[in-house]
């Protein structure tokens, strides 16, 4: 979300160099050191946890900094870059915090129903709020047109950042309501339904009860908790060894793209509306985040899946890093100077009329697309893995979902904090 929106973000930071060339690395470090903090702390909470409680907390928490974000676009513009710098790195932990509360939450009920594909769903879900946001800014940017001068750009910035945060909060608000309605539907799915277990009586002689004593039967069955031990997170450790391996190195690999995509622009920014840089930019995540939920999507496919094959997708992580050096043959801009790789290759290719579109095409299908592909197809596989009675009995599912998705924010950290290299 934060860096989808770098150019507003950029525009608030021009009086400051320093803060200009270094508040997206900051964004992610305090994104992802909040996040993994948080998570650890929850994961080692197992005992008497309401997971749902935690989602709902998590989307109050999203609406409360997305509102703030949406203000901060109309008022309080005097404020200087670096009182607006506190600001930001504020709502980033705030919005940190909640994303771990979601992901302890969200993965643990949905690993707890041990079905799969819902834990499936939830990754796809991840992947579709990634891509929603975008498609707005970008048609919001689109329709302010060219401005004329620098104060009608910043005018544009600030109201497609506007829509672009309005409509995150109209989203989470939604999600709230959903999850609430959700929730009540379903408020006894932990409850543990003896008459469905083996030593349950048979349907035929359930009826020679009488109807009195049976509802009192079901209510009182229907009100026992399914028992869950606390499981010490070396132990999911060690059972989970290559799906949570995997995950990590996925991550931790993925992170490394949004500081470059924040950099890399159009050669030819004029020859279309949608190169210049306030679009290109967020258009260069929406095909990132388009292949990551494609991604996402495939293991639907059992026989493309490689969701019992933690080994295999273990290599696939780690041989994910061949893309980073794909984004050095990129129009790579940073203060105002361009890559020395691409210099030369453009002008190799000067005399070439497709040179722009190549180049641009090179970016956005061969590097971006793959790249979010990839990041998508394996994080699903493993989570989807992870939960399986392969690994883990059934009173750990919950457990196991919510540390996977700990090992997950692990390799956003640890991306994070790798980034401040490539930078």
């Amino acid at each position: 979300m934060f860096l989808a929106a770098a150019p507003y973000f950029q525009s608030r930071f021009h009086t400051s160099q320093s803060l200009l060339s270094t508040f997206q690395p900051a964004e992610i470090s305090i994104s992802s050191i909040v996040n993994l903090a948080t998570l650890v702390i929850l994961t080692n909470l197992q005992t008497g946890a309401s997971y749902p409680r935690r989602i709902v907390l998590s989307l109050l928490l999203n609406v409360a900094t997305f509102t703030l974000l949406s203000i901060s676009t109309k008022a309080f513009l005097v404020a200087t870059a670096g009182q607006y710098f506190v600001f930001l790195m504020i709502i980033v932990a705030l919005a940190s915090s909640a994303a771990g509360f979601m992901q302890n939450g969200a993965f643990a009920f949905a690993a707890g129903m041990g079905r799969q594909e819902y834990v499936q769903a939830l990754m796809a879900g991840q992947g579709v709020a990634g891509i929603i946001p975008l498609v707005v800014q970008i048609a919001s940017t689109l329709s302010t047109g060219d401005a004329e001068d620098a104060q009608s750009e910043a005018k544009g910035l600030s109201d497609s950042a506007l829509v672009y945060f309005v409509t995150a909060t109209a989203v989470e608000a939604l999600a709230l309501g959903a999850f609430m309605y959700l929730s009540r539907r379903h408020r006894g799915y932990q409850m543990k339904d003896t008459r469905t277990s083996s030593t349950a009586p048979a349907f035929s002689d359930l009826n020679q009860h009488n109807d009195d004593n049976d509802d009192t039967d079901d209510d009182e069955t229907q009100q026992q908790p399914l028992q869950t031990t606390r499981t010490p997170l070396l132990t999911l450790f060690r059972q989970l060894f290559y799906p949570s391996l995997a995950i990590t190195v996925t991550f931790a690999i993925t992170m490394l793209f949004p500081v470059f995509t924040a950099e890399i622009l159009s050669p030819h920014p004029d020859s279309s509306p949608l190169l210049r840089p306030a679009v290109f930019i967020p258009l260069s995540f929406l095909i990132w985040n388009t292949g990551d939920l494609l991604g996402r999507l495939v293991p639907l496919i059992h026989r493309l899946s490689l969701a019992e094959r933690p080994k295999i997708l273990f290599l696939l992580s780690i041989a994910r890093g061949v893309f980073i050096p794909m984004y050095y043959l990129c129009n790579i801009q940073r203060g105002g100077n361009g890559n020395a790789i691409v210099s030369i290759i453009n002008r190799t290719a000067a005399a070439s009329e497709t040179t722009a579109i190549y180049g641009d095409a090179f970016y956005l299908f061969v590097v971006q697309f793959p790249f979010g592909l990839s990041n998508g197809y394996i994080g699903s596989c493993c989570m989807m893995g992870a939960t399986s009675e392969r690994f883990v009995s059934e009173d750990q599912r919950e457990a196991a979902g919510s540390f996977m998705g700990l090992c997950l924010v692990a390799g956003l950290t640890i991306g994070s904090l790798a980034s401040f290299f490539v930078t």
